[in-house]
């Protein structure tokens, strides 16, 4: 039987993941860390794990034609850094309604429909831009002002983390239109 890695996650096109880089990348430590390849950036939405190819399946009804969320609009607009996990992110000071109903439905679909343990702490949305992160001396970038990155939020994708040679792709294996 198959196993999957998998995830709930806003995946930016092309444009908006290059503009969030350019727009940060002076602002990152560059030699205190590993930056995520800019083809990976992403906002995890619910974070299921390692699934079996039914789970898969189930996964894929959580987003139903019927999920009717209109699209909306997220606002990066500053850096911070988690000591524990060692990870640097970009986040929003302002956390639209749309995306904590989406990611409120999401856990109670999840729950609900494939029976599926999921974390219940608070939701923090971020894109992680880089890990295992060594700040210098004093250098923790605890909500560091960046220049804003406006992102159009249109669909929702259900990932897969898949480990190779070249290290950790993501791929979108089933996406949701948002109205």
């Amino acid at each position: 039987m198959n196993r999957h890695r998998l995830f709930f996650a806003l995946y930016p096109d092309a444009e908006a993941r290059q503009a969030l880089y350019e727009n940060v990348k002076d602002s990152l430590p560059e030699k205190q860390g590993r930056f995520v390849p800019v083809e990976n950036l992403h906002m995890t939405l619910v974070f299921v794990g390692s699934c079996n190819d039914s789970d898969l399946e189930c996964l894929q009804s959580c987003l139903p034609e019927d999920l009717s969320f209109s699209r909306f609009r997220i606002h990066l607009d500053h850096l911070g850094y988690w000591k524990r996990p060692k990870i640097l992110w970009a986040g929003c000071s302002e956390v639209p309604d749309t995306l904590s109903k989406l990611v409120e439905t999401l856990r109670d679909q999840i729950r609900n429909r494939c029976n599926l343990p999921i974390e219940s702490r608070d939701y923090q949305p971020h894109v992680t831009l880089m890990r295992k992160v060594m700040p210098e001396k004093g250098n923790i970038l605890k909500k560091t002002p960046i220049e804003s990155v406006y992102w159009s939020i249109t669909d929702i994708h259900l990932m897969e983390s898949v480990s190779g040679p070249e290290g950790v792709q993501y791929r979108s294996i089933y996406r949701h239109r948002l109205a």
